[in-house]
């Protein structure tokens, strides 16, 4: 890290607090990687895998009725909104057994509001997401017919 030289010894000390420091050879490691130029390829290729999954995703969502998608396009993540008679555990449990990493949006609030998912879909490759972002939709479909 690079910090002001006033915080070098609170910043030192929150750090030995936090771990016990880190390897000579994983630094050395971590440095060669930045400076061959590594770090910047795997940054681009990872960027692109995660790009076709998110735009596979929103396309696979975009005319499912009951759902609004949105968030910004980074990560690897997006905030499903669903309609409030649905039961967002049970959405979530079924995204999670077709793969996706999914968390009821109510985890991350303090205070009531609309419902929905925060759903993650790093782990399903295009035609896996495709699958079971169909699954997904008619699961919710079914939850919102009944």
């Amino acid at each position: 890290m690079i910090v002001p030289d006033d915080l070098v010894v609170a910043v030192a000390a929150a750090k030995a607090n936090a771990d016990l420091g880190t390897s000579l050879l994983t630094q050395a490691a971590l440095a060669t990687f930045i400076d061959n130029g590594a770090m910047d390829r795997h940054l681009r290729r990872t960027r692109t895998h995660y790009r076709r999954r998110r735009d596979t995703l929103i396309d696979s969502l975009r005319n499912a009725p009951n759902i609004h998608i949105s968030g910004i396009a980074a990560g690897v993540h997006v905030l499903v909104s669903l309609p409030t008679s649905i039961d967002v555990e049970a959405v979530s449990q079924e995204a999670q057994t077709l793969g996706f990493a999914a968390r009821p949006l109510a985890r991350y609030r303090h205070r009531t509001g609309p419902a929905g998912i925060v759903l993650g879909y790093a782990a399903l490759q295009p035609p896996a997401l495709r699958t079971a972002t169909r699954a997904l939709v008619t699961t919710i479909r079914a939850m919102a017919t009944s």
